[in-house]
């Protein structure tokens, strides 16, 4: 695929793996629209796009808030009206949490993760979805994580609402195909594991004084985590995993799901920080 003039949306665009998919995709000189809660942070995003691109893109930063409906529409509208159309779309704003379900003091804080994580990919496509060309070459790409294929300590929460992404994702890829046949936009999911961003640093706490957190050095760097997820955006593959083993897991997980579960709780312990396990 040339990315050479398409038209992408990014949504979550201020920091972490939004900004640098921008970047990636301004160096193709794809057109960019970034979309993010923080004016200060998208207006400095964008002016690095602009100066990757070697000012041959068009990028338009603007402020999104994706819990919010009307603040999805006025931004969608935004990108649409200056690009017409949008040939990928990246949904990829989202929050965490690092807590057990039986510490959660606050439960106000699922009702956001849920917002934020399921309800806002789904608010800014429902604008999205009539510009974006119905042909084979245009990308539905929903930023996921290993946390919506297994269950995985800390995460309750933040599990549902990977999976609930999951189900919806394979729903409406049917329904496209169902709809236009081969002239259907590939729904991809990507699914990172750890991966360096303030995410880490900025989970839901749910009324505790400190959230649990992976130790930064088992984490992957932002750029390499970017360039898996622009690489399943070309292919259009249905999963985007980051490693083989994440792979070999998920295709093993429907028949022997108590070593996986295993797996993931000997891999949290040897990679999280948190008052239960004594290393805070």
């Amino acid at each position: 695929m040339d990315l050479a003039g398409k038209n992408v949306l990014i949504t979550g665009a201020s920091a972490g793996i939004g900004k640098e998919l921008a970047l990636q995709f301004a160096r193709h000189k794809a057109n960019v629209a970034l979309l993010a809660r923080r004016v200060e942070a998208l207006e400095e995003v964008a002016a690095e796009c602009r100066l990757a691109s070697g000012n041959q893109a068009k990028v338009l930063p603007l402020r999104c808030d994706v819990t919010d409906r009307a603040s999805c529409r006025e931004a969608v509208l935004g990108a649409t009206n200056e690009m017409q159309t949008v040939d990928i779309i990246i949904l990829n704003a989202g929050v965490s949490m690092g807590c057990y379900f039986e510490d959660i003091k606050d439960l106000s804080d699922a009702d956001k993760l849920m917002d934020v994580n399921f309800m806002g990919t789904a608010n800014v496509l429902f604008y999205a979805l009539p510009y974006i060309p119905k042909r084979s070459d245009s990308r539905i790409v929903v930023v996921s994580s290993i946390a919506g294929l297994f269950g995985v300590p800390f995460r309750t929460f933040y599990c549902a609402s990977k999976w609930a992404l999951h189900g919806f994702c394979a729903s409406l890829r049917t329904e496209l195909l169902d709809a236009y046949g081969s002239n259907s936009p590939a729904v991809v999911l990507t699914c990172p594991g750890e991966v360096s961003t303030s995410l880490n640093s900025s989970r839901l706490k749910f009324g505790n004084d400190v959230a649990a957190e992976f130790l930064d050095s088992v984490a992957e760097p932002t750029s390499q985590a970017a360039n898996k997820i622009l690489e399943a955006t070309i292919a259009g593959v249905k999963v985007g995993f980051f490693t083989k083993a994440h792979s070999w897991l998920s295709s093993c997980y429907g028949w022997i799901p108590a070593t996986i579960d295993g797996i993931m709780i000997k891999g949290v312990r040897s990679r999280m920080r948190a008052p239960r396990y004594g290393n805070w």
